[in-house]
C-alpha cells in the first residue's frame, strides 16, 4: 500500500509546482505535461492490477 502513497505523492507534486508557478512560461508547460504523464502511469498500473485480480479471461469480454 505505500507504494500508492508514494505514487499519489509523487504524481501531486508535478501538478501542484505547477499551479504554484507564478508566471504562464515553459517551465509550467513541462511540469503540466509531465503530471499527466504520471497520471497515465497510475491508471495504467490501476488497470493492469484490476485486470490480474480479475483474471485476464474477462479482458478479452472488454475488449470484444
Amino acid at each position: 500500500m505505500e507504494i500508492f502513497s508514494f505514487i499519489y505523492i509523487y504524481l501531486n507534486q508535478y501538478l501542484f509546482q505547477a499551479c504554484g508557478t507564478k508566471s504562464n512560461d515553459k517551465y509550467r508547460e513541462i511540469l503540466l505535461d509531465t503530471g499527466t504523464e504520471e497520471i497515465g502511469h497510475v491508471v495504467m498500473l490501476a488497470t493492469l492490477l484490476y485486470f490480474t485480480l480479475l483474471g485476464f479471461n474477462n479482458l478479452i469480454k472488454y475488449t470484444i
